[in-house]
C-alpha cells in the first residue's frame, strides 16, 4: 500500500509548454497566411464566372424574347427592329429600340461615359501590370436590376462600308458585380460578347460569341490571355474551359 502511495505522488502529468504552444500556433498561422488567400481568389474567380454566365443567358434569353415578340425570323435584325435611323444601320444595340423594350431588358438606371470615367475607371492587365482603359464606355451604359453593368459599342461595320443599311457587329461589354464593386478589370469580371447582325465566316446572326474566340471574329491587340495578360480575349478562354484559371 505505502509503495502505490509513494508511487501516485511521483506520478506526473505530462502536457504542452508555453514554447510548444507558440510555435504549433506560428506554424498554423504561416499556413493560414500561404493557403487562404488562394483560396479567397479561386472563390472570386468562381463567383466572376458565374457571373459572366448569367450575363451570357440573360442576353440570349432577351434575343430570343425580342424574335419572338416581334414575330420575326431569328437573327433578322431589320425586321425585330435593331436600326439606327440616324446611322441607317443594323445591329445589336439597345439603345436603338424604345423605352418599353430597354424595360423589358431590366435596365433600371442609366449612366454616362464621363461619371464612369471619373468615377468607375476599367482596366486590363499587361505583362502584370493594370493599364486603364480610359477609352472603354464612349456612350451610355445602362445598369440592370441585377446591378450588372452593360455597355453596347456598335462601331464595327461588316463588309460594304456604302452599303445601305450597314451592317455593324456588336460588342456588348457587362460587368458582371457592377461598376463600383471592382476590380472593374476587362476579362475578369467584365466579360465581353460579339454580337454579328448577318451570317459570315460561320458565325449566326443574333449569337452571342465570347470576344477573342474564333466565331467572333475579333481579338484585343493580339495578346494574349494569362496570369499576366488579362483583356477581353480572356471571355473565350473563360468559356472554353468553363472556369477563371489565370
Amino acid at each position: 500500500m505505502k509503495n502505490l502511495i509513494r508511487k501516485s505522488k511521483n506520478y506526473k502529468t505530462h502536457g504542452f509548454t508555453l514554447a510548444e504552444v507558440l510555435i504549433t500556433l506560428t506554424i498554423i498561422g504561416v499556413i493560414a497566411a500561404l493557403t487562404i488567400p488562394n483560396l479567397i481568389s479561386k472563390y472570386q474567380k468562381h463567383v466572376f464566372y458565374v457571373g459572366a454566365q448569367k450575363a451570357y443567358n440573360t442576353l440570349t434569353n432577351y434575343i430570343a424574347q425580342r424574335f419572338s415578340k416581334t414575330g420575326c425570323p431569328s437573327g433578322d435584325f431589320e425586321c425585330a427592329g435593331f436600326v439606327d435611323n440616324y446611322y441607317n444601320t443594323v445591329g445589336f444595340n439597345i439603345a436603338y429600340l424604345d423605352g418599353k423594350i430597354i424595360n423589358d431588358f431590366g435596365i433600371v438606371k442609366t449612366i454616362s461615359a464621363s461619371e464612369i470615367r471619373e468615377k468607375y475607371p476599367y482596366y486590363t492587365i499587361s505583362n502584370g501590370k493594370k493599364q486603364k482603359k480610359t477609352n472603354f464606355i464612349v456612350s451610355t451604359a445602362y445598369i440592370t436590376k441585377d446591378g450588372m453593368l452593360w455597355y453596347f459599342d456598335g462601331s464595327h461595320v461588316i463588309g460594304d462600308v456604302m452599303s445601305n443599311p450597314m451592317y455593324v457587329n456588336t460588342e456588348i461589354s457587362i460587368d458582371t458585380n457592377g461598376p463600383t464593386k471592382g476590380p472593374n478589370v476587362l476579362g475578369l469580371d467584365v466579360v465581353t460578347f460579339v454580337i454579328l447582325p448577318i451570317e459570315r465566316n460561320g458565325a449566326k446572326a443574333g449569337i452571342p460569341y465570347p470576344f477573342g474566340s474564333k466565331l467572333s471574329q475579333i481579338s484585343y491587340v493580339n495578346q494574349p490571355c494569362g496570369e499576366k495578360y488579362i483583356n477581353p480575349n480572356c471571355t473565350a478562354r473563360m468559356f472554353e474551359k468553363r472556369k477563371i484559371d489565370y
